[in-house]
């Protein structure tokens, strides 16, 4: 994994307050993900994660804010998608907030949602890495989380935290890997020509993790069937 050094990071209590010229150079100057055969994820101060990892028919994305603290947690349901959710609960090991985001392989191959309306950034810029810059998907703030926004498309999550990263009209980014392989993309964002809408945007392609389930669901009834 790269890390970024300490010594970076101030001391403020809030995540991402500390100096965000000096986050984007740290990141920039360590070159993470500049060559093919690089699997190794950017580490954000301040963030455990993403992790992703499959239970039962569900997958389950989830960060840790190391800086932000919560007395009670919520679940918010995701709209159109019946068994799917995110939560928010303190962290017992680090003091902070769990955010774990629950979407079920089901609602994943729900047809319907390459029939939602197309999203881009907040504010309107287009999406990194997405094809024509848009996104067909549900997409949903957590107000009580910094207005927090998601975007659940077809065999696509994706989690955009405001924050000042620094930059001004730029965007940088680096790929995801789970298990050395490529799932996606982590891009910083910079602030638009309002000086507003900057973040760190995650973009998880959950296609390859879907596959795989369905193979194991038909392996597994071919073997029960006895054929």
């Amino acid at each position: 994994m790269l890390e970024i050094s300490p010594k970076f990071i101030s001391k403020f209590k809030k995540i991402f307050l500390y100096s965000p010229l000096l986050l984007v150079f740290a990141l920039y100057s360590c070159g993470s993900n500049t060559s093919p055969t690089d699997t190794s994820n950017v580490v954000i101060p301040g963030v455990q994660g993403p992790n992703v990892t499959i239970v039962d028919n569900n997958v389950v994305i989830s960060m840790v804010f190391d800086q932000i603290t919560l007395d009670l947690g919520a679940r918010v349901p995701i709209p159109k998608y019946t068994n799917s959710f995110v939560e928010i609960s303190p962290h017992l090991t680090s003091g902070g907030t769990l955010l774990e985001a629950i979407i079920s392989i089901s609602d994943i191959l729900n047809e319907e949602l390459s029939k939602e309306d197309p999203h881009t950034l907040p504010g309107g810029r287009p999406l990194p890495g997405i094809a024509g810059g848009t996104l067909p998907a549900v997409a949903f703030n957590v107000k009580s989380f910094n207005d927090m926004t998601f975007y659940l498309g077809e065999n696509v999550f994706g989690s955009f935290y405001p924050v000042d990263t620094g930059l001004k009209n730029n965007i940088g980014t680096y790929r995801f890997y789970i298990q050395g392989q490529r799932a996606g993309n982590i891009s910083l964002v910079g602030t638009d020509e309002n000086d507003e809408n900057g973040g760190i945007l995650l973009m998880l392609d959950l296609s390859n993790i879907v596959k795989q389930k369905l193979r194991e669901y038909n392996d597994n009834w071919l073997r029960t069937h006895g054929q």
